[in-house]
């Protein structure tokens, strides 16, 4: 887990090289302009440190365009390359999420695998936070499954079965009225990263696994009442 910044940064070298002063190379994002120590962005960065030292005009370069990215989102990470803090945003989505880790995975900051666990244990908490709402468990699932985030899907797939299920495979099939929804289902039926089965697939197999545990627990339940009723007869006579 990457921790929260400190509450006083005031004295905390690492925030003072975030500071204007010695600022010295421009980012420019979506919607305005960063500026940040060349130096800090070189030790914290491959991608950077490939960047200013791949030819002579990445040694003289001040300024980088990232038109992709919002420039709060940047402005997190950047924070967190250099000071190895991360503030999770108050509003997060999983949009959000995925544009803070495709930062993340376009500039290569040191232990940019910390960051991606912390954003995706926060949308884990936040998942249960809508745990009744389907709409917003398709959407995580969606995400999850696409992003590669096996915890996050696998809670989602857990709760579509055990609170959703057939609500589910009413609303979100490929003969669906709703486009969004068959859309959404389109895009559930893709295989995963290294071909696993697809998170249709494997909602009916969770499915169909938790029925099979039904039928034996309930077996096992009659087994045991009527072994107790036989001990209680035999009990009876003596």
């Amino acid at each position: 887990m990457v921790p929260a910044p400190p509450a006083d940064t005031t004295n905390d070298f690492r925030f003072k090289i975030l500071n204007n002063e010695g600022a010295d190379f421009t980012i420019h994002c979506r919607d305005g302009d960063l500026k940040i120590s060349k130096s800090a962005l070189f030790l914290s960065s491959d991608y950077f440190r490939f960047l200013f030292t791949a030819n002579d005009e990445g040694l003289m370069s001040k300024e980088q365009s990232v038109p992709d990215y919002n420039l709060e989102s940047v402005r997190k990470v950047l924070v967190f390359m250099i000071t190895g803090t991360f503030e999770m945003p108050e509003n997060l989505t999983p949009e959000l999420a995925k544009e803070l880790i495709d930062i993340a995975m376009h500039f290569k900051p040191l232990n940019r695998d910390a960051l991606r666990n912390t954003i995706h244990r926060a949308l884990c908490k936040l998942l249960i936070q809508n745990f009744s709402i389907l709409d917003r468990i398709v959407h995580f699932l969606v995400f999850a499954h696409e992003m590669n985030l096996s915890q996050l899907k696998i809670m989602c797939m857990s709760i579509i079965v055990y609170e959703h299920y057939k609500r589910f495979k009413q609303q979100y099939n490929e003969e669906s009225p709703n486009a969004d929804h068959r859309a959404l289902h389109e895009r559930l039926r893709r295989s995963g990263f290294f071909f696993t089965v697809s998170p249709l697939s494997r909602i009916d197999s969770i499915r169909r696994q938790s029925l099979k545990c039904r039928r034996v627990l309930r077996y096992g339940a009659k087994s045991n009442l009527h072994s107790f009723k036989n001990d209680t007869r035999w009990n009876d006579v003596d």
